[in-house]
């Protein structure tokens, strides 16, 4: 069993080093690969990956081209039997690792496990979740609202009920276990989505052919949330809105799409 390790950059000079770290740290005696690949990123991103990671480990895209075929790109190159996806602004706790391939493993219906996330003070992240509808996206980001609030009391029931291992229907991108061959089963990442919403539909896809969607408790990890996104704040804004549309046009109905695209409107106001 092999690993290949892919991270996505863009504008991450404030956070690479100690995730790069960490993942290394986690990587000691597996026979592992790690890649990079950099979104076109204006700030010292590509010096530290020189330093920390080979330079044969790093591909330097001309321009931006979305988070999805960037991982795309790390794929197409890459032979490990298991995929470990990270953002450049998680840290991966000691152990956080052997607790996804344990997971993992257990059950070869399983394709994709994900890791539990806590912000830097410790407060729990929305990182898993039910495939999305109206009702429950309007709650899930009731939901982040609260927890980037530091609301206790939402803290704790949402702790307390995933303190076990949740089947569910996405988890989130940015620290997640996968099959290869599972994802080349399903067609891998769906380019058409430039940021947000590209693991939820992804999740969703591998769900429709009958493998488990899994959240790891035991593997935790520390993560700033949206520190890419936080260098341009306008355009990300923009590509949720776009990513958003595009997944309703994939999976929901005629009156679902009709009432997001009126709500999205009256937003934009």
């Amino acid at each position: 069993m092999t690993i290949t390790v892919v991270v996505v950059t863009y504008n991450s000079e404030a956070h690479l080093s100690a995730c790069l770290q960490s993942v290394l740290a986690e990587m000691q005696d597996r026979q592992a690969e790690i890649i990079l690949v950099d979104n076109a990123s204006q700030d010292e991103t590509l010096q530290i990956a020189y330093t920390l990671l080979q330079r044969k480990s790093l591909i330097a895209s001309e321009c931006n081209e979305g988070f999805a075929r960037a991982v795309n790109r790390a794929l197409a190159g890459t032979s490990g039997d298991y995929v470990l996806l990270v953002n450049p602004d998680v840290v991966m706790g000691r152990g956080s690792l052997s607790a996804m391939l344990h997971l993992l493993e257990s059950d070869p219906r399983i394709a994709v496990v994900g890791a539990k996330h806590r912000y830097a003070h410790g407060g729990l992240q929305l990182t898993w979740g039910w495939k999305p509808t109206l009702l429950r996206e309007w709650f899930r980001r009731r939901c982040q609202y609260g927890l980037r609030a530091h609301d206790a009391a939402l803290t704790k029931r949402l702790d307390a009920y995933s303190s076990k291992p949740l089947d569910v229907d996405w988890v989130s991108g940015s620290c997640v276990l996968f099959r290869r061959c599972v994802n080349n089963e399903v067609g891998g990442w769906d380019e058409r989505f430039f940021l947000f919403f590209e693991d939820i539909d992804w999740c969703v896809r591998i769900r429709q052919k009958g493998y488990r969607v899994v959240y790891c408790p035991d593997a935790v990890v520390r993560h700033v949330e949206g520190a890419s996104a936080a260098s341009a704040p306008e355009e990300s804004s923009k590509a949720y809105r776009q990513s958003q549309q595009y997944y309703a046009k994939k999976h929901w109905g005629l009156a679902s799409r009709t009432l997001l695209t009126i709500y999205s409107k009256w937003r934009s106001r």
